[in-house]
């Protein structure tokens, strides 16, 4: 199943949850729920020559945007976190050559990869009350490398 897929019948089961349940009493403010979609910077900019990963990417920010508009009235938020590149094991332990590694760091003004306690700072950001009138927003957390790419 391709990465779409996966976001796009995760999606469509939760919203069909939340549906379900009744609004918290007294609560205006996504009552039913909150969708934070992972897309990447990939999804903003086309970046390389991987047209099937970055066609992917693009349609999660379009779905989230075009559900949250749907669902915004019914209570529920959905939103979107675009990761730039994140150091994790499989990045730094895959056969990326160096020369790679110190070329994505120099598109990024903060001069390094992003934390992965970032990125999940970002969705308990737009999962939480401080984001409660927020939605259709991807939120990009790659330390400024959008910034350097056309969107």
């Amino acid at each position: 199943m391709s990465f779409f897929a996966q976001v796009f019948f995760c999606q469509k089961y939760e919203i069909i949850a939340m549906l379900k349940q009744q609004p918290l009493p007294g609560v205006e403010r996504a009552a039913r729920g909150s969708i934070v979609n992972t897309a990447s910077l990939s999804g903003l900019a086309s970046i390389g020559r991987l047209s099937a990963y970055h066609s992917s990417k693009h349609a999660v920010v379009s779905m989230t945007r075009v559900d949250a508009r749907q669902y915004a009235s019914q209570g529920i938020r959905v939103n979107c976190v675009c990761p730039g590149f994140v150091k994790t094991p499989l990045m730094l332990g895959s056969n990326l050559s160096q020369e790679f590694l110190d070329l994505a760091k120099s598109q990024c003004p903060m001069q390094r990869f992003v934390e992965p306690e970032e990125i999940a700072e970002g969705v308990m950001f737009l999962h939480g009350s401080g984001a409660s009138a927020v939605t259709g927003i991807h939120l990009p957390v790659d330390g400024g490398a959008l910034l350097f790419h056309i969107v």
